[in-house]
């Protein structure tokens, strides 16, 4: 389904004014690249414990993270804005409520954060407009920066959900990313382990 361009509209608004509540640093795009490691790490924290730690170093290198409920008719997960020169909006609406999909978006936006330009709005909506180029330079983004291409590699040898656990922890990630990775890739059925969706 296409999202509607004016429920879409309002969402970005209400969180251009959440983001605009931040404090942030100027944007720093090597201490940004940096800090993506720990970012990534505090996906295997429970709950909503990443939440705090998350905005605070997003903060500490120009980047206004606000996390929005979608408004009915957006179907948007995630997109980018920059409120000025040196700060950066990412906006994130838990769509799905998937932990994989969640920790996804975050990356796929920070790429734009990080690699494209100032000017323009990146939304990951359908009939969004955006350079399918560039969303799928994102997707690769994202890809990579939670399990790293020698990492993928030992994704189809595992077999249980106790081998997923595992190997979430050893890489240090959620275990639903790694869940939602291999049903993305097929090499499992898209119930398969759904418990470990956070």
């Amino acid at each position: 389904f296409s999202a509607d361009g004016g429920a879409l509209a309002a969402w970005l608004r209400l969180a251009e004014l959440e983001a605009a509540d931040i404090a942030t640093a100027p944007f720093d795009a090597a201490a940004c690249r940096d800090a993506l490691p720990t970012m990534r790490a505090l996906s295997a924290l429970p709950r909503d414990d990443w939440v705090e730690p998350h905005t605070e170093l997003a903060a500490s290198v120009g980047i206004a993270v606000a996390i929005l409920k979608e408004l009915p008719g957006c179907r948007v997960n995630g997109a980018t804005r920059w409120l000025s020169q040196d700060k950066a909006m990412v906006v994130l609406s838990l769509r799905h409520r998937r932990n994989d999909i969640f920790w996804f978006t975050l990356m796929h936006e920070l790429c734009h954060v990080l690699r494209h330009s100032k000017k323009e709005t990146f939304v990951d909506a359908k009939s969004s407009g955006v350079n399918p180029e560039l969303e799928r330079e994102a997707d690769a983004f994202a890809s990579r920066s939670l399990i790293p291409p020698h990492a993928a590699a030992q994704l189809p040898a595992l077999r249980t959900s106790a081998q997923v656990v595992a190997f979430a922890a050893e890489i240090g990630i959620a275990p639903g990313i790694v869940v939602g990775r291999m049903q993305h890739d097929r090499l499992i059925p898209n119930n398969q382990w759904a418990h470990l969706f956070d």
